[in-house]
């Protein structure tokens, strides 16, 4: 979780380049599809742009970014894990965590998705 936490915040400067509407779940594109690599994505995007896999690739969605998140923490599912743990995740939504800000508490910014990656860090069993 920490490996994670800590690729988000390498992006952090970036989230505050574009403003404050750098986080939408509605977009799913990061490159391709005629769409260049712009500064809107939704917390797949994001993490997607963090581990660079838009330099890797002219294609590359939010379903890239869940699947590198996925395995930085050693999960295949992080939706279902979050899901079925929400005591851990911090509310019953985490399910959503690629679809919802109500999976991430409401969060507007990555600088939120962060804090609650942190608190869901901090309530993991020893």
């Amino acid at each position: 979780m920490a490996q994670v936490i800590e690729n988000f915040y390498r992006i952090l400067p970036l989230t505050f380049e574009a403003g404050h509407k750098h986080l939408d779940f509605d977009e799913w594109r990061v490159t391709g599809h005629n769409f260049e690599c712009g500064t809107i994505h939704c917390v797949g995007g994001w993490y997607a742009i963090a581990k660079g896999l838009n330099e890797k690739s002219d294609r590359v969605d939010f379903l890239d970014g869940a699947r590198a998140l996925s395995e930085d923490l050693g999960i295949n599912f992080i939706e279902a894990w979050a899901r079925e743990n929400p005591e851990i995740w911090g509310n019953q939504r985490g399910g959503d965590m690629f679809l919802s800000k109500r999976a991430w508490n409401g969060a507007k910014s990555i600088s939120q998705v962060i804090n609650h990656l942190e608190a869901v860090h901090d309530r993991l069993p020893e």
